[in-house]
Order: structure tokens, then sequence, then C-alpha cells
């Protein structure tokens, strides 16, 4: 394509003719934009009927040489391209008592139906990492021990009978690596 004199304040890094107009490339997305203005100006002068269309695109600019050897451009994504930018934050916290939750009531049903009577609400059984689980006496806590290890004996956890102010305590505490992997599937 000749030399575009309306572009003096614009550097045109390449400019080729094709079927529809012309395609003209600039270095970043800042030259490009001013040199819409200026080239919309110039093909559509104030006053007159717009005769054409003065578009931006994200047209590749992958040197001849390389597109000779096959080389093809690099597809950027949005946030590459300018086009948006966002943040993902995830509720670690809530992610990790939202599982206990589930934990909590798995097993609460789990004695209940193996008729283990335990004392309270499973909502109300998590705290931190553990979930503790209340029980009528140490002989219930045994019983629930021994239930809860074939069926809560998962990998990542681990069962403790405890007294927690006088009261026989099941508590289920997640270790550290099923707590990176409660945080992984959370992140995904």
């Amino acid at each position: 394509m000749a030399s575009v004199v309306f572009l003096q304040s614009v550097v045109v890094q390449r400019a080729e003719a094709t079927p529809q107009g012309a395609l003209l490339r600039f270095h970043d997305a800042a030259a490009q934009l001013r040199a819409q203005a200026l080239v919309d100006d110039q093909l559509n002068p104030l006053g007159k009927d717009r005769q054409f269309v003065v578009a931006l695109n994200l047209a590749p600019n992958t040197p001849q040489w390389l597109r000779d050897i096959g080389a093809k451009p690099m597809t950027l994504g949005l946030d590459l391209a300018e086009g948006i930018h966002f943040v993902l934050e995830v509720a670690m916290d809530e992610a990790i008592a939202k599982q206990l939750r589930d934990e909590a009531l798995r097993a609460t049903r789990t004695l209940r139906e193996a008729g283990i009577c335990y004392v309270g609400r499973a909502e109300d059984m998590v705290d931190g990492t553990t979930v503790r689980i209340p029980l009528q006496n140490s002989q219930m806590r045994d019983r629930a021990i021994a239930l809860l290890a074939d069926s809560h004996g998962l990998p990542g956890q681990r069962l403790i009978a405890r007294e927690v102010g006088g009261h026989p305590v099941v508590e289920i505490v997640l270790l550290e690596e099923r707590i990176r992997e409660i945080e992984d599937v959370a992140i995904e």
C-alpha cells in the first residue's frame, strides 16, 4: 500500500490491501485507537454520509518470515487482549466449614441408624477443623468410635475419643493433607 500521509502522528507498522478494503497494523492498542479516529475523519468527513466503516480488530501481526515457516499467531485470551480482568476469590474457611458440616451430618446419621444416642444438633458440632460429637455415656462413645472408624475412617481424618467438660465426646479431626485437598477442590 502507498504511504499513508494522513497518519503522520501514528506509526503504521504494516499496511496491506484486502478484498474488502485495507488492513493497517500498529504497535499497540493506543496507536490503533488514535489511527481509527484519523482514518475515520479522512474517509467520512463531517457533514457527509458515512461511506466507509473503520473497525478495530485484533488481527495477528506475525512477520512474513515466521508465517513462511508455518508459525501461527498466538491466540490471546480476553485478559491478554486488554478485554477483561477479574479476580476469583474462594472463601476457604467456608469451604472447610461446609465440608465439616457435611461430615457431622453424615456421622450423626450413621450413629442414629445404628441406635447410638448423641447429644445436640449436627450443625452445632463443628469447631474449627474438628467435628465434636457429644454422647450420652462412655459406652456409647466406644461404640460410636468403632462404628465411625469403619464408615468414616477416611484418609486425612483422625477419630479421637475424649472427655470434654466431663462428657464423652468423639472427635473427627481433619488433618492438614485433607484440608489442602478441600482447598484444591474449592479452587477448581
